[in-house]
């Protein structure tokens, strides 16, 4: 493994791991009597989850310079920003929605800082 490889795979693994943690809110998501709307959402935050996590372990992507988790956590994010406005108005706070949405905005800031930086470190 080269160091650029290494230092991708670190990257890739930060934006799959850090969705896959936040998704495991679905199950918290379902247990609530929020309605189809917000089941929908749900769905989609948990199956972005899973796609990157397929996409992370199919063939060599983990080892490559790509912005596929990035995309995975945007899609995540929307599904999540849906899910709050499906429950506006109901009377079940869309708080947990809320706030995985402001955590996936920070890992994204996180990941292009890193994606940023490494490019510096390992392309002088």
């Amino acid at each position: 493994m080269t160091i650029d490889e290494a230092l991708n795979r670190g990257l890739n693994f930060f934006g799959t791991a850090t969705l896959a943690i936040l998704a495991t809110s679905t199950i918290h998501g379902f247990e609530l009597p929020y309605g189809i709307a917000h089941k929908i959402a749900e769905i989609a935050f948990g199956l972005s989850a899973a796609a990157s996590i397929v996409w992370y372990l199919s063939g060599r992507n983990r080892y490559r310079r790509s912005v596929a988790p990035l995309i995975f956590m945007m899609i995540a994010l929307l599904a999540k920003l849906g899910g709050a406005l499906g429950s506006y108005g109901q009377t079940f706070p869309v708080g947990a929605d809320l706030g995985i949405s402001f955590l996936l905005v920070v890992a994204m800031a996180i990941w292009v800082w890193q994606f940023l930086t490494v490019s510096e470190i390992a392309r002088p």
